[in-house]
């Protein structure tokens, strides 16, 4: 399945401004990686459809490791499921 369509129904809070994406996938997962800006912060994020990793047969917990070490994330980062989706944020920048 193309990528946009796998992302189209991504939830994007209203007075944020989504300022670059780019498609990745890991291992047969699709990921989309937003850089947005929102209430004087900056920051990106990496989405991942939930029922991707449900077909994978793997959790969160262990996504979001991976996501980390791939993009050799460090700083502090955020994390939630939405909309069926799975968001990890970082790059904060006030």
């Amino acid at each position: 399945m193309d990528d946009k369509k796998i992302f189209k129904n991504v939830p994007v809070e209203p007075d944020t401004k989504i300022l670059g994406r780019a498609y990745a996938n890991l291992d047969g997962i699709p990921v989309l990686v937003e850089n947005w800006f929102w209430d004087g912060i900056s920051a990106s994020s990496c989405i991942v459809p939930l029922e991707s990793l449900e077909k994978a047969g793997m959790d969160t917990k262990t996504m979001i490791g991976i996501l980390k070490d791939t993009l050799s994330i460090e700083e502090e980062t955020t994390e939630r499921e939405t909309g069926g989706f799975l968001f990890l944020n970082f790059n904060f920048e006030t």
